[in-house]
C-alpha cells in the first residue's frame, strides 16, 4: 500500500501475531514491513511494532530490533496523537539519543561540545582572556605602579595549559586539568566566562541524556 491509498484500503493488523518474520520482499525485508506499518495501516498502533521486533529478537538481530523500535518512534510521533509538548521531547531525544536507541549519539554531541571549548579557550586565550599567575618571592620595585606589578605577576598561557583550560570548560565533571591558567577580568576573559556557563551546562545536560538513554529511561513504546 502506499500513503496516498484510501483508508479503506489499508490494513488494520493490530493485533497480529506470528512466529518468525513473514517475507514481504525478496530484498529488504525489514523496510518492507516498515513501510506496510507505518504507510499501509489506517494509523498508529503500538503492537505491530512491538511484535516485528520480537520476531527480529527472537533471531538474534539486535540491530534490526533497534531500527524498527525507532521507526515506532517516529511513526508515534507523526501519527500517535502525542501532545506538543510529548512531540517536542521525542524529537529531541531523536536528535540526541536516537529515541535512547542510540545513547552514543550524546557522547559525539559532548565531544562536539569540548571541541568547541578548547576551540574558544585557545582563540580568547590568544586575546588575553587566560593568564598564567605565578607568585614572586620578593615583592617588585617601590617605583612599579599596581598595574606594572600586575603584569609582572601574569603571563600567557602555554598553549598545551591554554588546550587543558578549554578541556576544563567542557567538562565540569573531571578535574581540572590546568589549575594554574586563568580568566582575566578583561572583556575577552569575561567572554570565555559566560561561554563556560553555557559549555557546562550543555555539557550536564548530555552527560545525563547519556545515562538516561544507557539505562532506557528515556525509550517510550
Amino acid at each position: 500500500m502506499t500513503s496516498g491509498s484510501a483508508h479503506r484500503h489499508r490494513w488494520e493488523i493490530d493485533g497480529l501475531a506470528y512466529s518468525g518474520v513473514p517475507r514481504l520482499a525478496r530484498n529488504g525485508n525489514r523496510d518492507a514491513w516498515l513501510d506496510l506499518l507505518r504507510t499501509g495501516t489506517p494509523g498508529y498502533k503500538a503492537q505491530p511494532y512491538q511484535q516485528l521486533a520480537a520476531a527480529y529478537r527472537a533471531q538474534g538481530h539486535d540491530s534490526d530490533v533497534r531500527a524498527i523500535l525507532i521507526a515506532q518512534r517516529r511513526d508515534q510521533i507523526a501519527r500517535g496523537g502525542l501532545s506538543r509538548g510529548d512531540r517536542r521531547w521525542a524529537r529531541t531525544t531523536g536528535v540526541l539519543l536516537g529515541y535512547g536507541y542510540q545513547p552514543w549519539r550524546a557522547l559525539l554531541y559532548l565531544a562536539g561540545v569540548l571541541a568547541v571549548s578548547v576551540t574558544l579557550a585557545v582563540v580568547l586565550g590568544s586575546h588575553g582572556a587566560l593568564v598564567k599567575t605565578a607568585e614572586r618571592a620578593s615583592a617588585p620595585p617601590p617605583a612599579s605602579s599596581p598595574a606594572t606589578a600586575a603584569a609582572a605577576l601574569a603571563e600567557a598561557c602555554p598553549l598545551i595549559e591554554t588546550v587543558g583550560r578549554g578541556l576544563d570548560l567542557g567538562t565540569p565533571f573531571l578535574p581540572r586539568a590546568a589549575p594554574g591558567c586563568t580568566t582575566t577580568t578583561g572583556a575577552t576573559g569575561v567572554a570565555l566566562a559566560i561561554s563556560t556557563w553555557v559549555l557546562q551546562l550543555a555539557a550536564w545536560a548530555l552527560a545525563a541524556l547519556f545515562v538516561a538513554g544507557f539505562t532506557g529511561i528515556v525509550r517510550k513504546t
